[in-house]
């Protein structure tokens, strides 16, 4: 069993994790983080729900906060964490244009799609960011990267001044039954296109994969778009601590 931390734009997820078994996750706004207590507190509490944690694996999309995270499993845990990039031991192989560039969220994504056997999937993450990545016969191509509602109604509140801001996670639907006030349009557009883009981006990098391949969805935003998702895609909200998983279990498996 590992420590598994995914340091989003967004959250900061921390969980203990032993193949499809999540126990103790947790989860804080990155912004918050910034409290070293706050965040020590956490993986404290997490890693003291079992006897004892030997390993820990950790993606993060914000260099700020990823040597402040991997010091504080190291004090708490006392053991170094593995930190995951396109360098990593990956169960499928990159081939995009430039391989450091693709987040670690989005290859931890897809290794928790792939799992030990699969080698096909569509992964959407839908977060602050949506990306939607295809693997084809376990090969990463790529994928598309969109804005998400959250950001789409935040940079509209920041950049319209007529328009009001709008918190996207205080929303009890991004789809309202009324569309007559400036607040329910702008819901219904974030909504709309954040579905939108996705349905379209499945479609773009099923073309180019040259199959339908089964369609894994996860990310802090899908809840509220799964409504207008088909029902066949396989929603998971631990996918990315899960592949920091199996990527742990390829180290076990092969040692360095």
């Amino acid at each position: 069993m590992i420590l598994a931390v995914d340091i989003g734009n967004s959250r900061v997820k921390c969980a203990l994790v032993d193949g499809a078994r999540v126990i103790g996750r947790e989860a804080l706004p990155t912004a918050r983080c910034d409290d070293a207590t706050t965040l020590a507190d956490m993986i404290r509490r997490v890693a003291t729900a079992v006897l004892s944690v030997e390993r820990s694996v950790v993606s993060s999309v914000v260099p700020p906060m990823t040597v402040k995270v991997l010091q504080m499993i190291e004090d708490q845990i006392g053991a170094r964490a593995r930190l995951v990039d396109y360098k990593t031991r990956l169960p499928f192989r990159l081939d995009v244009a430039a391989p450091a560039r693709v987040g670690a969220a989005r290859l931890c994504a897809a290794a928790g799609a792939l799992g030990a056997r699969r080698l096909n999937a569509v992964i959407i993450d839908a977060g602050s960011a949506i990306t939607v990545d295809v693997v084809r016969d376990g090969v990463f191509l790529g994928g598309v990267i969109a804005a998400g509602p959250a950001l789409t109604l935040g940079a509209l509140g920041e950049h319209a001044s007529q328009l009001p801001a709008i918190d996207f996670a205080s929303l009890e639907s991004p789809f309202p039954k009324r569309i007559d006030d400036t607040d329910s349009a702008m819901t219904l557009g974030a909504g709309l296109g954040g579905v939108g883009v996705i349905r379209e981006a499945v479609r773009y990098v099923s073309a180019i994969a040259g199959a339908a391949l089964p369609r894994y969805v996860t990310g802090g935003a899908a809840p509220a778009l799964l409504t207008r998702l088909p029902r066949s895609w396989r929603h998971d909200p631990d996918l990315t601590l899960k592949g920091l998983d199996v990527i742990d279990q390829l180290y076990l498996t092969r040692p360095e």
